[in-house]
């Protein structure tokens, strides 16, 4: 039996309109005008897009953005002062631990005699290895009281002047300790190395550590 290829293509264009007819219909059948289901949809879409009211949102966005900014401030303040009050009560801690309330020596009376004895030389060598031992007693208390930091500039940076009122001549000894470990030919003075040693004894001296 031969296909009428034309009546073919006839039922073929039939199918389509009809389907194409029960989609618009599905869709709200013919709108306004000659539009059907499917453009009165999209034209709707995009009145209502242009009718949107953007600065409101920007407005609410703008508020939201204020409140979180004021929220992470009172945050960031409350977090330093929690720090400052931690490393305070750190140093009260440390000045209780390192210098009980017995008669006598601390352990670290012996090792700052030694110090002491190294800058009565008359070699500036000595005098060197006198500043270096100094910072090296400091570092070892403040590393025992639990100040984070790999160097002691590090836990230096962590100590206000109202913790400690030495703090300041304390950077000043310990910039001339970095200018010796640092630059081998560094000529050290006997002044400057009698200076950094008695910032360091007044430190130790505010710490308690020293009997």
């Amino acid at each position: 039996m031969a296909l009428d290829l034309n009546n073919m293509d006839k039922i073929t264009s039939q199918v389509l309109g009809n389907i194409y007819s029960g989609v618009s219909s599905a869709l709200g059948g013919p709108g306004n005008g000659n539009k059907t289901g499917l453009e009165e949809f999209g034209a709707q879409t995009v009145q209502t897009v242009r009718d949107f009211d953007v600065s409101q949102t920007v407005l609410i966005l703008k508020i939201i953005g204020i409140s979180l900014s004021l929220f992470f401030g009172v945050l960031l303040i409350w977090l330093v002062v929690k720090m400052r009050s931690k490393y305070t009560e750190k140093i009260v801690e440390l000045k209780d631990q390192v210098n009980p309330p017995v008669v006598g020596e601390s352990k670290y009376d012996a090792k700052w005699k030694e110090v002491l004895e190294h800058l009565q030389s008359l070699r500036d060598a000595e005098w060197k290895f006198a500043v270096i031992e100094a910072d090296n007693i400091l570092e070892d208390i403040l590393t025992q009281a639990g100040y984070p930091g790999e160097t002691l500039g590090e836990k230096l940076k962590q100590i206000s002047k109202n913790q400690l009122a030495s703090i300041d001549s304390l950077w000043s000894a310990h910039k001339l300790r970095n200018l010796i470990v640092h630059d081998p030919d560094y000529q050290i003075r006997y002044n400057d190395a009698r200076e950094a040693i008695r910032d360091y004894e007044k430190a130790l001296h505010e710490l308690g550590v020293l009997g």
